[in-house]
């Protein structure tokens, strides 16, 4: 019974290993400006923040874009009140 547990520990630990690995990616959406970031939101409403990009330049703002880079999943739990994005954050990177 222990080496059943051992063996499930260590295959959730070498899973969320992998979900963490950057995978490259193209992303179509709308873009739109956030409050500190470049976003594009898909048409099944995730939102994807553009790593390093402030602002969309106003000829691609509020048009259909299509970006690719590295997919970053982050989890976003904490355990103070401010204003902030809850859940999973979705980042482009280059």
């Amino acid at each position: 019974m222990l080496y059943l547990r051992m063996l499930i520990l260590f295959m959730i630990f070498n899973a969320s290993k992998v979900n963490n690995q950057p995978q490259k990616v193209t992303i179509t959406g709308i873009a739109y400006d956030a409050k500190r970031s470049a976003i594009v939101t898909t048409k099944q409403g995730r939102i994807y923040y553009i790593d390093k990009l402030p602002y969309w330049d106003k000829k691609y703002l509020d048009k259909k874009v299509k970006v690719t880079g590295k997919l970053i999943i982050e989890s976003n739990k904490r355990n103070i009140t401010v204003q902030q994005i809850e859940g999973t954050v979705y980042i482009i990177k280059k």
